[in-house]
């Protein structure tokens, strides 16, 4: 929940160094635009932990394109 109901929150660029996402860590940031620093492949092995963006919308650009939720 490290960044729960952070609601000011709207872009944040994560570094391909990063190795998991727990839960509910961007539950509540709505309209979340991500940059992440890895491949679509690799962004979908990092999100592993349930309800990451608790329904939400989001979209992250990889470094070989984007993925939308």
């Amino acid at each position: 929940s490290a960044f729960s109901y952070c609601c000011n929150l709207t872009n944040v660029t994560i570094p391909s160094s990063v190795t998991s996402i727990e839960e509910y860590a961007f539950e509540g940031c709505k309209n979340l635009q991500i940059t992440y620093e890895g491949t679509k492949q690799q962004w979908k092995n990092l999100v592993t932990g349930k309800n990451i963006f608790a329904g939400n919308t989001y979209s992250c650009s990889c470094s070989d394109g984007a993925i939308y939720l």
